[in-house]
């Protein structure tokens, strides 16, 4: 009966690890980081779970490791926090760097409006834009054309409420031309 307890620990928590990680691995893909203020306390659960579990996890194969017991099983367990971690953790900035290179352009509101937002566009032609509106975070992706004064952005997944379709640069304003829902006022640096 102990056996199988220490065996359904074992499971239970690593299940756990993967499950969270994987979860949390892919919330750092941009463009899927988009999280409400009710769930923001949940989502902060959620890392804090997954580190404090890792952790022990990491530790408790590491003791038992050192005692000769389940070695190939601690090992494997080991190697499963540390790369679920890493990339949990790391993920974001290396896609960053690969996928999208060198930031070109950045779009922000003004600071007299209730949102935030900011949009980068990058040399190789994608966007990644981020709002935020006093409940709610998002995070928008795709691709954009800069013909002249004229940014047009073609959205990757949902387009955005606070964000256009075409833009019109106007020194260093941006003026939304089309699809827009509401008027912010945008500068570009």
């Amino acid at each position: 009966m102990k056996i199988f307890l220490k065996i359904l620990g074992q499971i239970i928590a690593l299940g756990i690890v993967i499950f969270l990680g994987i979860l949390l691995t892919w919330e750092q893909i941009p463009g899927n980081k988009n999280i409400c203020d009710a769930g923001q306390g949940l989502y902060g659960l959620a890392w804090l779970i997954f580190i404090i579990i890792s952790i022990a996890l990491f530790i408790n194969s590491w003791i038992f490791l050192n005692k000769n017991n389940w070695k190939k099983y601690r090992i494997t367990v080991m190697i499963i926090c540390v790369l679920i971690v890493l990339i949990s953790l790391t993920l974001r900035s290396v896609i960053f760097q690969v996928s999208y290179g060198k930031e070109k352009h950045k779009i922000e509101n003004t600071e007299n409006y209730n949102q935030l937002i900011e949009v980068k566009l990058y040399e190789n032609g994608k966007f990644y834009s981020w709002t935020y509106d006093m409940g709610c975070q998002l995070e928008n992706i795709g691709t954009y054309k800069l013909n002249g004064n004229k940014i047009t952005l073609e959205f990757g997944n949902e387009k955005s409420e606070y964000l256009g379709t075409e833009y019109l640069i106007e020194n260093d304003k941006v003026v939304c031309n089309k699809g827009c829902d509401y008027e912010n006022e945008l500068k570009i640096e």
